[in-house]
């Protein structure tokens, strides 16, 4: 059963400002930083997903389904914007889209992870009513995009 489905967006940035540990001031120990702003050219990539909550209790499994068409993959332009050396946005680039390729690998066909407090731990597959692994094979947005995976 879904019970809810919501896009998210994940920023491949470079944060070459001072930053705040939330860690520090959180009750769980979540690994993130906060900045106050980042500038356009320091975005280097993009990936989205629709994350497809299976329950209305946090601590529960979900899907990630990956959005092939909102996403931004790195471009050797983007690096060269956030810096002018030609041989470090080469060198950024690479190392960049190595990350992205292997997020992207990563969320696969359905990727199943359970919120912990500090992060996301692998889970099994959410079981349908007959108690076998649930596959989602396509969700429709509000904006009448349907995403299919397989």
């Amino acid at each position: 059963m879904i019970r809810f489905a919501d896009k998210q967006q994940l920023y491949l940035v470079v944060v070459d400002t001072q930053y705040f540990d939330t860690r520090e001031k959180q009750t769980d120990k979540f690994p993130e930083v906060a900045v106050k702003s980042i500038p356009t050219e320091n975005i280097l990539a993009c990936i989205s997903f629709v994350r497809v909550h299976h329950d209305t209790i946090s601590q529960h499994p979900l899907t990630a389904l990956f959005d092939l068409r909102g996403s931004t993959p790195p471009s050797l332009d983007h690096c060269r914007r956030y810096c002018q050396s030609q041989a470090f946005a080469k060198q950024l680039y690479t190392h960049v889209k190595s990350l992205y390729d292997t997020t992207i690998a990563m969320l696969g066909p359905n990727f199943h992870v359970q919120w912990v407090p500090n992060g996301v731990i692998d889970a099994p597959p959410f079981k349908d009513d007959s108690g076998r692994p649930m596959q989602i094979k396509s969700v429709k947005t509000n904006f009448g995009v349907t995403l299919r995976q397989g």
